[in-house]
């Protein structure tokens, strides 16, 4: 089975930058942002949960969050989300996916630990 694709329909919660992300670490912010390298915007506190999407698969997620954004559950006192982009993480079931430059890669919160 592709990554991220799931045999019933799950409760998938998208994690996209908080509005002022940028002014914290800009680099951390240019990294995630345009090549999916997220473990330091994460570890930063760079992001927060801003919706929710019901789907069978992360690409389906994906789709939502860029063509029925009206699909999206928005999380009250958040922003609305923007569409889905390299950097975003999508969540289900404990297991976290970056939106890469292409495809997805699973994140492992282990990543965030140390340093």
């Amino acid at each position: 089975m592709k990554i991220g694709t799931f045999k019933t329909t799950k409760e998938i919660r998208v994690f996209q930058f908080t509005e002022n992300a940028h002014y914290i670490d800009e680099d951390a912010f240019c990294k995630a942002f345009s090549h999916g390298d997220v473990v330091q915007a994460w570890k930063k506190g760079m992001y927060e949960h801003r919706g929710t999407i019901h789907a069978n698969s992360i690409d389906d997620a994906f789709a939502i969050g860029n063509i029925e954004q009206e699909l999206i559950q928005p999380v009250e006192g958040k922003r609305p989300c923007y569409s889905l982009s390299v950097g975003n993480i999508l969540e289900t079931d404990g297991i976290f996916y970056i939106c890469k430059p292409i495809g997805w890669q699973k994140f492992n919160l282990a990543m965030t630990m140390g340093e």
